[in-house]
């Protein structure tokens, strides 16, 4: 096998705009090699902005495709009204970065912070929007974050037709590409056919083009800035390692745009050679660019023929591109990645911080990247001096909230739904624990008030096997001495009413049951779809074998009570006027998620809350439900969540969302393993047919591994933990059992592929 030596390379070009940072002397065989494959990580950027003193100022931190979250708390912050157009006067919005990736609508998000952009000015106001990690990886064409529904955004009548011309076009690259490094070239399969279509779905060339150095949004986003400061206040979107070589903040600025320029440059004179084709992401791009650095030196060691001649431009390019590992754009500890505003410890970070603090003159920094500990609330480091502002805004992948931090008159307040808070300077503890409200706005109801409004007089609801009983219309326990005899209530109390839910697209019916004088409420599912394939709403997303069905609740809940879990409240199949479906006991007192952001209640003990958030996903995925969302968790007095509505699961297929298994409780993790195949089957044949519960055998063997595979790699303290019954709950959480749950709140999560039982990708 030919090495690759570029001995003989020019290892520095004295020319204007070379990145400043690419290595200075000439490279091992190794180095060439690893940047390849160091440089599966994100990159880009643009010039910092020293700006003016500034009044107001609102500062947004990651937003990933949560168009309506974003839009509701610029209009709680009085920045824009109900149509979305700005009213915010002569206020600065800075948005610190990572508005694209992992959420459906990034475009909307570009739409609406473009139009702020030219609106603001006209009242005076200024509209700042800074690079991220995610926007520097889309520049740099690593798409591996981007959701399928955010491409379909950008699909339109002929993306089918471009899709089929691509290929076409791939194939006779693939061709001449073989010819060219002499290989040998296997013809194409439908399987090559099927992985390439996977990899370009519909939109993702439309969205290549957009965000490219021509495109709309490409042109929009090489103006952005890194960072920004205001006032004394640097805002970015990651931070600052004591050890970054920059002169000042626009060093920072300038070193990044040089290497997206670099990229651009390079891959249009790469294109025009004819050695990649436009489509190519950064991925394809370095690997034919190591093919063609082993045939180059193949043909130095050739002592048969003279060696190749390649001008300088070629050469550079060919360099530069090996060595983008090493680009600041991509450096662990660069700007975009560098997390340790977020986890210095108290007494280092001040250490570290006062001399970046000097060095760039600045106060304080406002960063967000690292998502807050609590997944819900801004926080505050080093005494002022760091303000982490991303609370995982995109809560159907973080668990958070949207929220904002103002700035005005030296006072910081944290502005969430509903809800406004100073953080800094603190506040004596009697006005700390108040809220405080923009003018004019209805005062925030505690939790308690909220229960109270919902079911005066309805007691927690809790399985009667712990001891206390379920509650009926009236408030008053049920008289059921098990959650047995519950069920046969379920199955023969007489139906006295019923009425319509205006809630979800199944509508289903709210029962009131009544037997021997006991009255209790009911809701009643009759949803029978299924489906070979389904496509999403936004038509890019399929899911085969679709499952919308009443049976998935027995299911779910047989399952549930089979691996000793009580969140799925008590239902039986029945007949009502006609039509077969699910009767499930209504859980008076509760209110929804949904109902708990918008009215920004915060649990009492977030360490118990995050846990159970933690068994409900590794529940969702055993069972593949694709379906939870804010309304389908219910919160009783005692903070505890309630699963419902389980009948889009079941489907056959792998683990949905296998990076959301990050912790699992000790006791459910010790079932999981046990149970047999014959319970799991006996517990799920009255309601699932063959299919589906070979399906979930095969799930419930994935899973395990899944998990058993996290435990080797970070060991069981930190994916392990024990959750406690509700009746021994303690006061407080133990340090350890604190430190494990900031742990795993905190950790990135694994981005692994999903394989089924049998090690085949899905």
């Amino acid at each position: 096998m030919t090495s690759l030596n570029l001995e003989s390379w020019p290892t520095k070009v004295p020319r204007p705009g070379h990145p400043v940072g690419l290595a200075t002397r000439p490279d091992s065989v190794l180095t060439g090699l690893l940047a390849i494959v160091v440089a599966l990580a994100p990159a880009a950027l643009a010039p910092a902005a020293l700006a003016p003193a500034a009044g107001r100022i609102v500062a947004v931190g990651d937003i990933h495709g949560e168009i309506d979250g974003f839009a509701a708390i610029l209009e709680e912050a009085g920045l824009i009204d109900e149509t979305r157009r700005w009213v915010g006067g002569d206020a600065t919005l800075v948005q610190t970065g990572d508005f694209l990736d992992r959420g459906a609508r990034v475009r909307e998000v570009m739409d609406l912070l473009m139009a702020l952009q030219e609106q603001a000015p006209r009242d005076g106001g200024r509209v700042e929007v800074l690079l991220g990690n995610h926007e520097v990886m889309n520049l740099i064409e690593t798409y591996r974050d981007v959701s399928p529904e955010a491409l379909a955004a950008f699909a339109d009548e002929d993306s089918e037709k471009r899709r089929q011309a691509a290929y076409k076009d791939f194939l006779k690259h693939r061709r001449r590409r073989a010819k060219r490094l002499e290989q040998k070239l296997e013809e194409p399969t439908d399987e090559l056919e099927a992985e390439w279509m996977a990899a370009h779905l519909p939109g993702f060339l439309e969205y290549q083009k957009a965000l490219g150095p021509k495109g709309h949004y490409g042109r929009w986003l090489r103006k952005r800035p890194v960072v920004v400061e205001i006032s004394g206040t640097a805002f970015m979107h990651a931070g600052i390692s004591p050890d970054l070589a920059a002169e000042d903040l626009e060093a920072i600025d300038e070193r990044v745009r040089e290497e997206i320029k670099t990229y651009d440059r390079h891959k249009s004179h790469l294109v025009k050679r004819r050695l990649v084709l436009p489509i190519f992401t950064r991925d394809e791009i370095l690997r034919a660019v190591g093919e063609e650095a082993m045939a180059i030196t193949a043909a130095q060691n050739d002592e048969s023929s003279p060696p190749p001649r390649l001008d300088p431009r070629h050469r550079r390019a060919l360099v530069d591109l090996l060595k983008i590992g090493e680009w600041w754009a991509f450096a662990p500890e660069g700007p975009m990645w560098y997390r340790g505003f977020a986890v210095w410890p108290a007494t280092q970070g001040e250490e570290f911080l006062r001399p970046i603090l000097r060095k760039y003159g600045v106060e304080r920094f406002v960063v967000g990247h690292s998502v807050t500990a609590s997944r819900q609330d801004i926080k505050v480091r080093l005494d002022g001096r760091v303000f982490l502002i991303d609370t995982g805004m995109l809560s159907s992948h973080y668990d958070g909230r949207a929220s904002a931090l103002e700035i005005r008159d030296g006072t910081f307040t944290a502005i969430y739904p509903g809800e406004r808070e100073v953080v800094f300077p603190p506040l004596a503890e009697a006005e700390a624990v108040a809220r405080l409200e923009p003018p004019g706005a209805r005062p925030l109801p505690s939790y308690r008030a909220v229960f109270a409004a919902v079911s005066p007089a309805a007691p927690l609801q809790t399985p009667a096997a712990s001891g206390q009983n379920w509650a009926g219309v009236d408030g008053e326990p049920l008289p059921f001495r098990s959650e047995d005899e519950l069920l046969e209530f379920l199955k023969t109390a007489k139906v006295v009413s019923t009425e319509g839910i205006p809630v979800g697209v199944t509508d289903p019916w709210k029962l009131l049951l009544e037997r021997r004088g006991v009255r209790a409420h009911a809701v009643f599912r009759y949803v029978a779809v299924k489906k070979r394939f389904y496509r999403s709403r936004q038509g890019a997303k399929v899911y085969p074998y679709f499952r919308d069905h009443y049976a998935n609740e027995p299911a779910a809940y047989a399952l549930s009570r089979l691996l000793g879990l009580d969140c799925v409240p008590p239902v039986v199949e029945r007949r009502i006027r006609g039509r077969r479906g699910t009767v499930q006991l209504w859980l008076e007192g509760t209110f929804t998620e949904r109902h708990r952001l918008s009215e920004g209640l915060r649990p009492p003990d977030p360490i118990d809350w995050h846990w159970q958030i933690h068994v409900m996903r590794v529940f969702d995925n055993l069972i593949n439900n694709i379906d939870r969302n804010q309304g389908n968790v219910l919160i009783d007095r005692d903070w505890k969540l309630w699963w419902i509505d389980h009948t889009r699961a079941f489907a056959r297929g792998s683990l949905p969302y296998p990076e959301r298994v990050t912790a699992i409780d000790r006791p459910f993790w010790a079932k999981l393993q046990s149970v047999k195949d014959e319970q799991i089957r006996e517990a799920l044949k009255p309601h699932l047919g063959p299919g589906e519960i070979d399906a979930q055998l095969e799930r419930r063997e994935e899973l395990v591994n899944l998990i058993r595979a996290r435990i080797r790699e970070g060991g069981p303290g930190k994916m392990l933990f024990n959750f406690r019954p509700r009746s021994e709950k303690k006061p407080q959480a133990n340090p350890r059992e604190l430190s494990f749950a900031v742990a795993t709140l905190t950790a990135p999560r694994p981005r692994t592929a999903a394989t089924n039982v049998r090690g085949r990708p899905r």
